[in-house]
């Protein structure tokens, strides 16, 4: 009897061992601490959140052609009698049975949003953020004024949405609450009003306006405060009807924060629009960033690896075919998917600097410019 109870207690010791062992913590694990111990990690962190937003099915393409063409400006053609999803989509007020492009924006979203809820609870757990560090108190509010773009971009498009500043893996439950439009952008507005005092003028960052600045968290409280306080299409309760565009009747406080926070930027002194109007887009093809004239902020895009801003810009041309033309070799390939109304150059003034931005060219095979002959034009800024 005493040797079994010998080989039991053994065996209890080995399960107390393989516990302790199993309790190890992997050496390929990265805690909140090890990411954001210093700010040289933590910038590292804070990039990942940036190269989200620059995803093709949100800024780098999907917002301004899938989901913002056909205005009264910018617009696409297809000649097909056929819907094809490839061609058409949304812009075409088309699409897919699946709306796997609807999908694939909103996945995007929530994946950024994500990123940067998980940098925020990162950051705000380390020994920089608990001694109020300046340098990491401004990548936290970078990393606010990214989730609040993002959530008033699916405002925007979808109105009441899930809505969530925590982390997936801190949160109470797997699933996301759905949220009201009004009090998700009181809440962003609350918070980013907050932030602002902490963030630093574009001007003095390593980055100028390709990182979110303190104009830049002004400008955002700005737009989110106007469209809170605006028309949208809300639900009435009817199942047939599509709805009525209705204001909130606290409209009036959140044009007031508008108003005051569109005057921070102005009256800061940090942006002029002293530039001439060819040259600010001159400047953008020829990767010159200026952090003190008309941009705000630039999300900023990898060259040849992520976006479509610039290439489905501007007039047609290839660069395998440029016969060697200095021009076209030096900004690249573009598209010139993205068109103007044939008409649309005639609605400005003739001393109107914009009314010459329309393009009526497109380069041909040598690089030589070729006169355009078609019911649309060229988007040449």
């Amino acid at each position: 009897m005493k040797k079994y109870l010998l080989y039991i207690g053994l065996g209890l010791l080995g399960l107390t061992s393989c516990s302790d062992f199993l309790d190890v913590s992997s050496p390929s694990t990265f805690t909140d601490e090890d990411v954001v111990k210093n700010l040289e990690e933590a910038n590292r962190l804070l990039n990942a959140v940036y190269a989200r937003v620059a995803s093709g099915n949100i800024y780098g393409n999907a917002y301004f052609t899938i989901f913002n063409l056909n205005s009264d400006v910018e617009f696409t053609t297809s000649t097909a009698e056929i819907q094809s999803a490839s061609r058409n989509e949304y812009k075409l007020f088309d699409c897919g049975a699946d709306a796997s492009s609807l999908l694939s924006t909103w996945n995007a979203a929530y994946s950024t949003i994500e990123s940067a809820n998980n940098f925020i609870g990162a950051a705000q757990n380390s020994e920089l953020f608990a001694v109020r560090d300046s340098s990491m108190l401004q990548l936290i509010g970078e990393a606010k004024c990214i989730r609040a773009m993002n959530y008033l971009d699916l405002v925007i498009m979808f109105g009441d949405i899930p809505f969530s500043l925590t982390r997936a893996y801190e949160a109470e439950s797997l699933v996301m609450p759905m949220g009201d439009r009004d009090e998700i952008l009181t809440m962003l507005i609350d918070d980013m009003i907050d932030t602002a005092d902490n963030m630093q003028f574009a001007a003095d960052l390593s980055a100028g306006v390709e990182r979110c600045s303190k104009e830049f968290c002004w400008s955002l409280i700005a737009r989110m405060a106007l469209y809170r306080g605006g028309y949208s299409l809300r639900h009435n309760g009817s199942t047939t009807d599509v709805g009525i565009m209705q204001r909130p009747e606290d409209y009036l406080n959140y044009y007031r924060v508008a108003r005051d926070y569109s005057e921070k930027v102005i009256t800061s002194g940090t942006h002029n629009l002293s530039k001439d109007y060819y040259q600010v887009f001159i400047d953008e093809c020829n990767y010159t960033v200026n952090n003190a004239d008309d941009p705000i902020f630039e999300i900023p895009f990898t060259q040849n690896v992520s976006g479509n801003v610039g290439y489905v810009h501007g007039p047609r041309g290839l660069d395998s075919s440029s016969g060697g033309t200095e021009g076209v070799n030096q900004w690249g390939t573009a598209s010139g998917s993205v068109r103007l109304n044939a008409f649309y150059r005639f609605t400005f003034d003739e001393q109107d600097a914009r009314r010459e931005t329309v393009g009526f060219w497109h380069y041909d095979y040598d690089g030589t410019p070729v006169l355009l002959n078609d019911y649309n034009n060229y988007c040449n800024k």
